[in-house]
């Protein structure tokens, strides 16, 4: 940060307000993607519009993400250059918000009701809109996050307001499968209930996506601007060129496939493997919230006081032991309850998931800002598109993989006990490896770094 302004933290929650909004637009997504067009459940009502499902989807959904990932780079040159009188990434961001929001919705309004070749064309076009649009505000508001914070710790305190928001707006998405089922008791069919739900989301993620740009002004936090003047692969081979930001990409990428394979089979491993209602999702995102959100002022001080990198290698480990649970449910299930087995799953994985959201923001941010002390180039877009672009690559790979093995030995297109379980073995060994690079990431010497670079600006403006 460069400006004349601290950010208050009335600031810090309005722009935050963003991620909160992208939670339930991409929780639509996340959520309920794979459940709307590979039904989880047998008695489900909702047409099979697209034509042999688990193959077709996965291509689909994984082709987009590729998009996605190939923008994010594109767009961070193009935002890390423009020169506007809001400054670089507020324009972006209020240029696509809108779209985003609509583009995501239309894409549960395919127009054939009934399988078709024409609902898989839809799907895939509207996919790669919601995640053309998505690139365009969220790597311009992913850099504003990072340039309006210059200390390392106040970064953790940003990320942690971030996260709870992001965390208690994914609570409320989760929700959704208890109001379909609300919807359905009053006699809503299912595909209107869905659909009824998916736009109430959509409509409060463009609000709250609103927020930040209308309430921060970005020249009043960074008034001096360095420009990158370098063409966009020479500036994003200098973001590679630090070993510790591949370390930090690498765990990160590994870290994520494992937990595309966690949430896009979640709904799976409650009504599949425990045969236990969707709508008990909601009960063990709410215990993982809960939970979650109350340990942020553990992991602030905690990170603090030990650093960043042994609270990632210990979510790690309990990650590890998470899927072998899964993997293992058969004699874990003749000793405890179903019930019992999906809680323990919400209260187990929620310190580590509220590390993994708040720690590695926070340390690409300082990585980010570790470059510009030692080149003096704003690379701050590039940074976090390199970090985007690679993680969305494994994404595209992951979605494809985790809707193939679920319906893995299907003869009607729905999940499978076999596949639903098969889904934790890669999630199990990425977090191993993810574990590896976390541990010979240097955190210490970065952050060291940032201080002294801090504190001899603070002693120049004496």
């Amino acid at each position: 940060m460069d400006g004349a302004k601290v950010i208050s933290t009335k600031k810090i929650i309005a722009l935050c307000c963003g991620d909160a909004g992208r939670a339930f637009i991409y929780g639509i997504i996340a959520s309920y993607l794979m459940v709307f067009f590979i039904p989880s459940e047998s008695g489900s009502t909702l047409p099979a519009f697209i034509p042999n499902a688990g193959v077709v989807f996965g291509i689909i959904y994984g082709l987009s993400i590729v998009w996605d990932a190939v923008t994010d780079p594109i767009v961070a040159g193009m935002t890390d250059r423009l020169r506007h009188r809001d400054g670089r990434r507020i324009p972006f961001m209020r240029a696509s918000f809108i779209p985003y929001a609509l583009c995501a919705l239309l894409i549960f309004f395919p127009p054939v009701h009934g399988t078709s070749a024409l609902n898989a064309v839809w799907v895939g076009v509207f996919l790669f809109l919601y995640y053309t649009f998505s690139t365009l505000y969220f790597i311009p508001y992913a850099s504003l996050q990072a340039e309006v914070v210059n200390d390392p710790q106040k970064r953790v305190f940003l990320f942690s307001i971030n996260s709870g928001m992001y965390v208690l707006s994914s609570a409320l998405v989760y929700c959704g499968f208890s109001l379909v089922d609300v919807l359905q008791s009053r006699g809503v069919a299912e595909l209107t209930a869905y659909r009824t739900v998916f736009a109430a989301f959509a409509l409060i993620g463009l609000l709250l996506m609103l927020v930040p740009v209308i309430a921060i002004r970005e020249r009043d936090y960074v008034t001096s601007y360095t420009q990158c003047h370098e063409p966009l692969f020479k500036s994003l081979k200098a973001a590679f060129s630090y070993k510790n930001f591949v370390f930090m990409t690498l765990a990160y990428l590994i870290m994520w496939v494992a937990l595309t394979f966690f949430n896009s089979a979640q709904v799976y491993y409650v009504t599949t493997l425990l045969n236990l209602s969707k709508s008990f999702v909601t009960y063990i995102a709410a215990i993982t919230i809960i939970l979650g959100v109350a340990s942020y002022p553990l992991i602030n001080k905690l990170s603090a006081k030990v650093g960043k990198k042994p609270l990632l290698v210990s979510a790690c480990i309990v990650y590890i032991a998470q899927y072998a649970a899964i993997w293992f449910y058969r004699p874990i299930a003749e000793l405890i309850t179903p019930e019992v087995f999906a809680i323990l799953i919400g209260v187990v994985t929620a310190v580590p998931i509220s590390i993994t959201n708040i720690l590695p923001a926070s340390a690409f941010s300082d990585l980010a800002q570790y470059d510009f002390i030692c080149t003096g180039q704003k690379r701050t877009g590039m940074f976090l598109a390199s970090k985007s672009f690679i993680l969305k690559l494994s994404d595209a790979l992951v979605v494809s993989m985790c809707s193939a093995l679920i319906t893995l030995n299907s003869i009607d297109g729905k999940a499978t006990v076999e596949g639903v379980r098969a889904t934790a073995i890669p999630a199990l060994i990425a977090s191993a490896v993810c574990l590896v690079f976390y541990a010979v990431y240097d955190d210490k010497g970065i952050t060291g770094a940032i201080r002294e670079y801090n504190e001899r600006l603070r002693q120049g403006s004496r």
